[in-house]
């Protein structure tokens, strides 16, 4: 959602990725499998660089690389960090399916923006061609 004054935007919020950041901070510590290799930290920083990788997407109108890095670099860190076993107590907590629901229907989502908007399909700053996920994020970690 962007709100523009004349040439200048007062307002950038890109909707699908925040929903996505506050559902990741709704998961309890207690949720995640105990990981002697990956600390809380470091599945939070994980998290944030995807996501900070997303968002740029978003921001460049490149709503199917994001869909794709949702899919092929959120979606599986999800289901393998997050534990089946833990159930939510509070409405205002998130489990994992609540996260891996949220994540597909983002993608699909996302998916069809093609139809809406045809200049989305492209990474912009690859010459219109298409990028892979992991190249995206890749990118944004040099």
């Amino acid at each position: 959602m962007r709100l523009k004054h004349g040439d200048k935007i007062v307002f950038d919020l890109q909707i699908h990725s925040r929903l996505l950041r506050v559902t990741l901070r709704a998961v309890p510590l207690h949720a995640f499998i105990n990981n002697p290799e990956l600390s809380t930290s470091d599945i939070e920083t994980e998290f944030r660089s995807i996501l900070d990788v997303f968002e740029d997407c978003l921001q460049k109108d490149e709503d199917i690389t994001a869909a794709r890095i949702s899919e092929f670099h959120l979606l599986p860190r999800v289901q393998r960090w997050l534990r089946d076993d833990y159930v939510k107590t509070n409405i205002a907590k998130a489990d994992k399916s609540d996260v891996i629901d949220l994540i597909k229907d983002t993608a699909a989502r996302l998916d069809s923006s093609l139809i809406s908007n045809p200049k989305s399909t492209h990474d912009k700053a690859s010459g219109g061609q298409t990028i892979a996920p992991d190249q995206a994020v890749t990118k944004r970690r040099m």
